[in-house]
C-alpha cells in the first residue's frame, strides 16, 4: 500500500464529524453509496459533501495530486494539527476529463465568429453505433451542451473509449452526421496546470443555406375583411418543387412533400423560417372562415439569407362568399304587396340598406343594381320590414335572419302581412231601432264585430265599452265583456242597462275597446261622428199662439185661430213625420179640437 502525504489538508475541518466526512468521500468516489458512512451527522456531512468532493475533483490542481495508486491515506487536520491518521483503500485511480469545443463554418469551409452556438448537444455512447449511452464518473447520462460560444463543460469519465454524436444542432445550424471517438485515460501525475490528459473534441458544422418567407392574405375586392368573414386561419403548404429534393436536419423532403405550414393570424399574416434554399410551391390547403378556397399553386423560390415577402402589393388575393336572397310579399288576402320596403342589416358590422318590393310582391337581390347588393357577403343578416304607406293598416312581420354561409340562392320563403286587429260596432234598443223613447230603465244592444284576429285565436280577450253623450262628451254608461276568439272574425253582443228619462233630444255614442289577456290594447273604436254607434232620443215642444197678437191671448167672443209652433230634436233626417194636435179645455181637461199636419 502506497502511503503518500495528506492528499488535503483542512479542506473539511469546518463540517462537525471530519472522521464520518473522510469515510463518505472515499465511499462516494469508488462506490457511489454512503456504507464508509457512520455518525449522527450523516445527512448534513452527505449532503454538503457531495457537491464539495465535486468541485474539488474537477479542480486540474487537485487532481494534480492524485495518481494512478491503488491505496492512499487521508490525513484527518484539525486547524493545521494532525490529530490523527485513518487508512482507507481506494481501488481505483482518479477518473479522467474530457472537453468538447464547438465551431461554425460557412458552406465553403470558412470559419464564422458570430454564430450563436446555444444548445449544441453532444451525446455520449460506449458503442460506435451510438445504441448504448455512456454515464460519468458519477453515474449521470454523459453530455455536452455548448455555449454560444461552442463550448462545453468537462465531463469527469472513467477510463475508456467513448463515442460522440451530435444530437441537436444549434438554430441555423446543419446537424453534424459523423460520430466522432475520444480516449479517456486515468490521471498520471500534473507537473503544471496543464490538462495534459484532457482531450479536447473540436467539431466543426456548416451554416444552412436557410432562408424564410412570410405571407399575406388579402380581401380580392376590398383588400380587408368583409362582413362575418375572417383572414384568421387559413392554411397554406410549402411543398418542395425540385427534382433532387431537399435535406436538412428537419429530415429528407422529395419532390412533392410538404415541407412546412404557414396558417395565417387574424391580420391575415403568417410567416415560416428556417427554410432551405431551393424551389417550392405555395398552395393554400384550407381558406379561412367565410372565404373560398384559392386554387391554383404559386411557384416560388427561397434563397440563402432573405425572406421572401408575398406582402402588400404582393399579397395572396382571396374571394370572401356571396349570395343572392329573395322572398315574397303578400297581404292576409293573399294579395301580392308592392313597394313594401325592408332593412336588411349585417350583424357582425353593422352595414344596412334598405330595399323595396317589386310591382307583384316579389323582391330578389340580383336585381340590384349596386353590385354589392346583389350578393351580400359572408355573415348573418337580419331583415325588417319598415312601415311605409304600402304596409299601412297591416301589422309589420316579425325580423327574420338568415345566413350567408354558402354559394347558393337563399330563398327566404313569403311574408304575409295580416291587417291590424279593428272593432266595428252598431249600437240599437231592443228591438233593433236607433230612434229610442227616453225611459227610466233601458236596455241598448251594442253589436260588436271584431276583425283580423289571427293572433288571437283561442285566446281569451276583453272588450270594454262605454255610451257617451254626444253633446257633451260625458260618459253616460259603462259595460265590459270577456270572451274567448274563435276565427279572425268574431262577433259578440254588449248590453247597457241605464236610466234615460233625461235625455230626450240627446244621443248616445258607443266606444268600445278591446284588450289581450295581459291588458294590453289591441283594437278601439271612438268616432263620436259613426252614425252605426250611435241611438238617438227625440224630443217634442209645442207653443200656442194667436197669430194676430204673437201672444197667448184670444179674443172673448167670435172666431178665433190658434197658431201652435213646434220644435223637435234627434228625428232622424231625410224622412217625413206625421204630426198630429189636440186642443185641451185647460179647466175642464176636455178636447175641443183635433187637427192634423205633415212636415217633411
Amino acid at each position: 500500500m502506497l502511503i503518500r502525504d495528506p492528499i488535503w489538508e483542512d479542506s473539511f475541518s469546518s463540517f462537525p464529524d471530519t472522521f464520518a466526512a473522510a469515510h463518505l468521500l472515499v465511499s462516494y468516489l469508488l462506490f457511489g453509496d454512503d456504507n464508509a458512512c457512520g455518525g449522527e451527522n450523516y445527512d448534513l456531512v452527505f449532503h454538503q459533501m457531495e457537491t464539495k468532493v465535486r468541485n474539488w475533483l474537477r479542480d486540474p490542481a487537485n487532481a494534480a495530486l492524485c495518481d494512478s495508486c491503488t491505496a492512499y491515506i487521508a490525513y484527518l487536520w484539525n486547524n493545521g494539527t494532525a490529530t490523527g491518521r485513518q487508512p482507507i483503500v481506494w481501488v481505483e485511480g482518479v477518473p479522467g476529463l474530457l472537453d468538447l469545443h464547438k465551431s461554425a463554418v460557412d458552406q465553403d469551409g470558412t470559419p464564422v465568429s458570430d454564430m450563436d452556438l446555444s444548445g449544441t448537444t453532444y451525446t455520449l455512447y460506449t458503442d460506435q453505433a451510438c445504441s448504448s449511452r455512456a454515464r460519468d464518473a458519477f453515474g449521470k447520462d454523459a453530455v455536452f451542451v455548448c455555449d454560444s460560444q461552442g463550448n462545453a463543460p468537462h465531463l469527469v469519465l472513467p477510463a475508456g473509449t467513448y463515442f460522440l454524436k451530435e444530437t441537436k444542432a444549434a438554430p441555423g445550424m446543419e446537424l453534424d452526421e459523423e460520430v466522432h471517438r475520444a480516449e479517456v485515460a486515468l490521471n498520471t501525475p500534473y507537473t503544471s496546470l496543464n490538462y495534459q490528459m484532457k482531450e479536447t473534441q473540436d467539431v466543426k458544422s456548416s451554416i444552412k443555406p436557410w432562408g424564410s418567407l412570410q405571407i399575406q392574405k388579402k380581401d380580392s375586392v376590398t383588400g380587408s375583411v368583409q362582413g362575418g368573414a375572417s383572414l384568421k386561419g387559413a392554411v397554406y403548404e410549402l411543398i418542395v418543387d425540385q427534382e433532387e429534393g431537399i435535406s436538412c436536419d428537419k429530415g429528407t423532403f422529395e419532390k412533392g412533400d410538404v415541407f412546412g405550414l404557414l396558417t395565417t393570424d387574424e391580420d391575415g399574416e403568417a410567416s415560416l423560417s428556417e427554410i432551405p434554399e431551393g424551389a417550392y410551391i405555395l398552395r393554400e390547403k384550407s381558406p379561412s372562415e367565410g372565404y373560398k378556397l384559392t386554387g391554383g399553386d404559386r411557384k416560388i423560390r427561397i434563397e440563402k439569407d432573405k425572406t421572401l415577402m408575398l406582402t402588400g402589393e404582393a399579397a395572396l388575393p382571396e374571394d370572401i362568399i356571396r349570395a343572392p336572397f329573395s322572398f315574397e310579399k303578400k297581404g292576409s288576402g293573399d294579395q301580392r304587396m308592392a313597394g313594401v320596403s325592408f332593412r336588411v342589416t349585417c350583424r357582425e358590422t353593422g352595414d344596412s340598406w334598405e330595399i323595396q318590393t317589386g310591382e307583384d310582391g316579389s323582391y330578389d337581390s340580383m336585381k340590384e343594381e349596386d353590385p354589392a347588393r346583389q350578393k351580400p357577403v359572408y355573415g348573418t343578416y337580419l331583415l325588417e320590414e319598415l312601415p311605409c304607406s304600402a304596409n299601412e293598416g297591416y301589422r309589420l312581420c316579425e325580423p327574420a335572419t338568415f345566413t350567408v354561409g354558402g354559394e347558393s340562392r337563399i330563398d327566404l320563403g313569403t311574408f304575409v302581412n295580416y291587417r291590424n286587429p279593428s272593432v266595428e260596432t252598431r249600437l240599437t234598443d231592443e228591438k233593433g231601432d236607433k230612434y229610442v223613447r227616453a225611459s227610466l230603465e233601458l236596455t241598448l244592444k251594442d253589436n260588436i264585430f271584431l276583425h283580423d284576429m289571427y293572433d288571437y285565436k283561442g285566446k281569451e280577450i276583453l272588450i270594454r265599452g262605454k255610451l257617451m253623450d254626444k253633446e257633451t262628451g260625458r260618459e253616460a254608461a259603462s259595460a265590459q265583456k270577456r270572451l274567448t276568439v274563435t276565427s279572425a272574425e268574431e262577433e259578440a253582443v254588449m248590453e247597457f242597462v241605464l236610466d234615460a228619462s233625461s235625455l230626450s233630444g240627446k244621443s248616445l255614442t258607443a266606444f268600445e275597446y278591446v284588450y289581450d289577456k295581459d291588458g294590453k290594447e289591441i283594437a278601439k273604436h271612438e268616432n263620436m261622428e259613426d252614425e252605426e254607434q250611435t241611438v238617438y232620443f227625440p224630443s217634442l215642444q209645442t207653443r200656442a199662439l194667436c197669430p194676430e197678437t204673437g201672444d197667448q191671448v184670444l179674443p172673448s167672443s167670435g172666431q178665433a185661430v190658434v197658431k201652435d209652433i213646434i220644435s223637435y230634436r234627434a228625428l232622424e233626417g231625410g224622412k217625413s213625420y206625421r204630426a198630429e194636435g189636440i186642443l185641451y179645455d185647460a179647466e175642464s181637461g176636455g178636447h175641443l179640437l183635433m187637427f192634423n199636419s205633415l212636415t217633411s
